[in-house]
């Protein structure tokens, strides 16, 4: 039997495109990117992307077997387009080519981190910073799920307060205990007939359940689905973490929070703690949205949790949601371990959210919008038939006074008062006026 393939459009309005299924296969050919997956023959999908009009930025593919030439690499390196291949245990790959090299930057990283949990006032800074802002994120779960005691509120101020890293870690341990307590009884929706039958869900798959799974005695190998869900979403949000650590020049691997451990990206992990509350409130509203059904997970011979790959492939469609909340929070910290200059001044950066060039942006619209002054309607016999007649009169006038009488940028009256310049004519009455009366008023 041969292949049925169906040409595929990506929708043009999603940044992230997902491959997954059996022979997964990604190629160059006449300078498109031509890609095709599927889970059975008659199944399969393909897809062609042309330079010039693509607008992806993920290209995401849920490892079975396939292959990728080098040529797929190059390609979506020169778009800026970040390839993630995510295995079916969740463990991800990022080629990456968003990089920015500050070896100054990443020497402060590196002293902030610290002997132990002592840490350094600017290791302390940054923990205060990523931690605060979990714990307030995790207080507003709370509150969605109706809890709200003075023990909540006070272990978030010891986190904003703490002088200490170790004051910093023992109060979001406090609390995160009462978090996954709180959650833990969250119930899930499942099918109650399969096949025509009462189906049979276990126990504790009804609930969120705790967070330490008794296989591993970590949150990995989860035996529930919600956990299940949740670990893969961090993974996810940690790739964007990772991906925005680079962008703003920061190591992913040197932690201040979490230790530096062989094959672990320790800072990604110090981030990703402040933007975790916001993966939590996505699954609150995902299982409340969802009734599931025994072909989302299965249950390994170990007890542990394995998400289906269509459940794998909705979920891998959130990669935007967690690049835009982990963006500001990565350029945050840089800024804070970012070293002065010589000159001792501090730069602030944001590569990944502009708010910089948005801000110089509105201020030089704010300085256009000059109130001018409402001029009564001349004659034309009024306004000088040449610009040389103007030129003498407005050379000796402040700047300042003729942005205020015409709204002109100071720099273009400069250019204007040195020859190198000439306004339109609506402003030449503007300036005229202004130039005699500054004549008038001359001693």
């Amino acid at each position: 039997m041969l292949p049925t393939i169906t040409e595929a459009k990506p929708d043009p309005t999603s940044r992230v495109l997902v491959l997954n299924g059996h022979g997964v296969s990604a190629k160059v050919t006449d300078g498109q990117l031509r890609l095709e997956d599927g889970m059975h023959r008659s199944e399969r999908r393909r897809i062609i992307l042309d330079r010039a009009t693509t607008k992806l930025d993920r290209l995401v593919i849920l490892l079975r077997d396939g292959w990728l030439s080098f040529e797929v690499f190059a390609w979506c390196a020169a778009l800026d387009i970040q390839v993630v291949l995510i295995d079916r245990d969740g463990n991800a790959s990022t080629m990456t080519n968003a990089r920015s090299h500050d070896a100054r930057l990443r020497r402060a990283q590196a002293l902030a981190s610290g002997p132990g949990a002592a840490g350094t006032d600017q290791g302390t800074a940054v923990a205060r910073y990523l931690l605060g802002v979990k714990c307030r994120g995790q207080r507003e779960n709370l509150l969605r799920l109706g809890y709200d005691t003075p023990e909540i509120q006070r272990e978030v101020a010891r986190v904003e307060t703490a002088t200490t890293m170790r004051g910093v870690l023992s109060a979001e341990s406090r609390l995160a205990g009462i978090y996954w307590d709180c959650l833990a009884p969250v119930e899930l929706a499942w099918q109650e007939r399969k096949n025509g039958r009462k189906s049979h869900v276990p126990e504790h798959w009804r609930t969120v359940g705790p967070r330490i799974s008794p296989r591993t005695g970590k949150p990995r190998g989860a035996i529930t689905p919600a956990h299940a869900i949740l670990n893969y979403l961090y993974r996810l949000a940690e790739v964007e973490t990772t991906i925005a650590l680079h962008a703003v020049g920061l190591d992913p691997a040197i932690g201040i929070v979490h230790a530096d451990r062989v094959n672990r990206d320790s800072m990604s992990l110090d981030v990703l703690e402040a933007i975790r509350p916001t993966v939590d409130a996505y699954l609150l509203d995902f299982l409340e949205a969802r009734t599931f059904g025994f072909g989302d997970v299965a249950e390994l011979p170990t007890g542990e949790i394995r998400l289906s790959t269509p459940l794998r492939q909705q979920l891998t469609e959130t990669l935007p949601l967690w690049r835009s909340a982990v963006a500001p929070v990565a350029e945050h910290v840089a800024n804070l371990l970012r070293p002065p200059t010589k000159m001792g001044k501090r730069i602030v950066r944001s590569p990944l959210t502009n708010t910089g060039i948005r801000a110089a942006n509105e201020t030089m619209r704010a300085r256009r919008l000059v109130n001018v002054p409402t001029m009564p309607p001349q004659d034309p016999s009024e306004t000088p038939a040449s610009w040389e007649e103007i030129l003498p009169l407005i050379l000796t006038v402040p700047t300042e006074t003729l942005v205020a009488a015409t709204g002109l940028s100071s720099r273009y009256i400069r250019y204007c008062k040195a020859g190198e310049e000439r306004p339109a004519r609506k402003h030449w009455y503007a300036l005229h006026q202004a130039g005699a009366a500054h004549a008038n008023a001359a001693p």
